[in-house]
């Protein structure tokens, strides 16, 4: 790549080598002995200066190759040597931009095993724990039983947490197809709501469905979406205010549908906002056992509404917290 751009630089100065010499002949056969000298004088300048363009141009390519690609050539003028300084500076900026991202993606690399392994040690040393206890002789028969129960439970906090996991990586790494089916998008909304129902009762969490009809037809797959609803409606039933409402509205128009989840939170800042679908992303800084989960299902709900070609986004308003699905109705 170096040589190509030395080549068009040393060839671009033979151009105007050239094109020099052609126009002092015209000039000096054609103009007036006392018009000469000037003519001399602007052939030389304009040459000279080319040719310190070209010098910086090539300065700048040697400073580029080096490794500073926050070196830039400065631009003059419109002509092709004003054509190759910009496509170097594009070829530089392109370059920095795919060194961050290989960076960053090492970074979320190393975060994600590192979550991981904190996700997935605490319940199964708490796990660990408690079985212990259950095979422990000294462990009074009431007690095996409640500790059986407790043990019961680590288990299946640790298969979530794992089945979320598998189900990032193959979204992530595409391995996911799209069954797609023309369903009544009311029944899955309402299908999910069923299925968490229990952890609503444990929390006095109530629903509010505002639908304006019982029967909305998508292509989607159902399999996929009821998982984006079960997760945004299981956030919401985590992070709510106890003894609340959760209000779940529709709206369509002739091309989407859109579906609004809205529920009263203590408080949350702007900045929560603009993570809340990053991976591992919990408001709760501390991580504490008290909000169970992956930190996974806002990601991975927006990667099933994604592969859908639709939108999520949340919103807060006073102290609502709000998660909109935006869906296709043709696609």
């Amino acid at each position: 790549m170096k040589n190509k751009i030395k080549k068009l630089l040393f060839g671009s100065i033979t151009r105007e080598l050239i094109l020099a010499s052609v126009l002092s002949f015209i000039l000096l056969a054609f103009l007036p002995f006392n018009k000469k000298y000037i003519a001399i004088i602007v052939i030389y300048l304009l040459g000279s200066r080319k040719a310190l363009y070209i010098k910086n141009i090539y300065k700048g390519i040697n400073t580029i190759s080096e490794g500073n690609l926050d070196c830039k050539i400065k631009i003059q003028g419109y002509d092709e040597l004003a054509i190759l300084s910009k496509e170097i500076n594009n070829m530089s900026a392109n370059l920095k931009n795919k060194i961050e991202e290989e960076k960053a993606a090492e970074r979320l690399k190393s975060e994600l095993i590192t979550n991981i392994s904190h996700d997935l040690r605490t319940p199964l040393t708490t796990l660990i724990g408690y079985i212990q206890l259950v095979v422990d002789d000294k462990t009074s028969f009431e007690d095996k039983s409640k500790y059986a129960k407790i043990s019961l439970e680590k288990s299946k906090k640790l298969k979530g947490l794992i089945d979320d996991l598998f189900e990032y990586s193959k979204l992530e790494s595409g391995g996911i197809k799209l069954e797609k089916v023309k369903v009544n998008i009311i029944e899955i909304i309402e299908q999910s709501i069923g299925e968490l129902s229990i952890q609503a009762k444990e929390r006095y969490i109530g629903f509010n469905k505002n639908f304006e009809n019982s029967k909305v037809e998508l292509l989607v797959d159902p399999n996929k979406i009821s998982r984006v609803f079960e997760n945004v409606i299981g956030n919401a039933i985590k992070y709510s205010v106890e003894g609340s409402n959760v209000n779940i509205n529709l709206y369509e128009n002739d091309e989407n549908v859109i579906i609004s989840f809205e529920n009263v939170v203590d408080s949350i800042l702007e900045e929560d906002l603009e993570k809340i679908f990053n991976r591992f992303y919990r408001t709760d800084e501390s991580r504490n056992s008290e909000v169970s989960g992956s930190g996974l299902g806002l990601t991975i709900a927006k990667s099933i509404v994604d592969l859908h070609g639709g939108g999520i986004w949340a919103e807060n308003k006073e102290d609502k917290f709000i998660i909109n699905i935006e869906l296709n109705k043709f696609s």
